[in-house]
């Protein structure tokens, strides 16, 4: 077994080859849960439109990343909702995730992408609504113009 240098030294180089290979870095998974800014009938393609009484609500949350299109992948979000009209409460929840893989494709393009998830408060009648995402609270009014992103409640 240990007569012929020739049989061990191939082996050798491979098996370090493959351990070397083992050391590649993996991808990075980021994730966000009820993060972000909350924007009521806002689209990618149109200004905010107005809150009207009795139609749906869309809303968007807009997650605190920039996403690069060479080392960012598998963009992921959603939201939901949870509406208590008896006390004029929402519940909004919010996920999100991506694979960050700049450090196995070094440097990135600077490019933004974003990332947000989207759903729909079914019809509500006028009145003042209190809307809770995490950690943030929010009042906005049906009818009313939206201007932006809304601002959270002072704590």
């Amino acid at each position: 077994m240990t007569g012929n240098p020739n049989f061990w030294l191939p082996l050798t180089l491979a098996i370090s080859l493959l351990a070397a290979c083992g050391d590649d870095p993996e991808p990075t998974l980021v994730t966000f849960e009820d993060e972000g800014d909350v924007c009521l009938n806002r689209s990618s393609f149109q200004d905010d439109a107005p809150l009207e009484a009795d139609a749906p609500i869309d809303v968007r949350v807009e997650l605190p990343v920039c996403l690069s299109s060479s080392c960012s992948s598998q963009p992921q979000a959603s939201c939901e909702l949870a509406v208590d009209t008896a006390t004029n409460t929402i519940t909004l929840t919010s996920e999100g995730s991506y694979l960050d893989t700049s450090a196995i494709d070094g440097s990135c393009t600077a490019d933004c992408g974003l990332l947000h998830a989207e759903c729909e408060i079914p019809a509500l009648p006028e009145g003042q609504y209190t809307l809770t995402h995490g950690q943030t609270t929010y009042t906005f009014d049906v009818p009313s113009e939206p201007t932006g992103c809304l601002e959270a409640n002072a704590s």
